[in-house]
C-alpha cells in the first residue's frame, strides 16, 4: 500500500503591471493604468503602480509597457 502525492506551485502574487491578472502584460493593463492616471494606489503591491510610489501616473504605464508580453504591446 503505498499514498501518491502532488504538489501544486501557485504564485498568489500579482505582478507589478498585469493589473488584470491574467498573467500577460499588454495593453488592456496599461488601458487600466492611463484610467487611473493621477490617483492614490489601493496599496503599496497595487499592480498599477509600477514604481512603487504610491501615485498611479504615467510612469507607470510607461515602467509597464516595456515590460509587455507581446511585440507592439498587442
Amino acid at each position: 500500500l503505498s499514498d501518491t502525492a502532488a504538489k501544486i506551485w501557485i504564485n498568489a502574487q500579482v505582478s507589478r503591471c498585469d493589473v488584470n491578472g491574467d498573467s500577460f502584460i499588454n495593453k488592456a493593463d496599461i488601458n487600466l493604468i492611463m484610467a487611473a492616471k493621477n490617483t492614490p494606489a489601493s496599496s503599496a503591491t497595487d499592480p498599477r503602480d509600477a514604481d512603487g510610489n504610491l501615485i498611479i501616473n504615467a510612469n507607470d504605464a510607461r515602467q509597464c509597457t516595456l515590460k509587455c508580453t507581446n511585440a507592439l504591446c498587442q
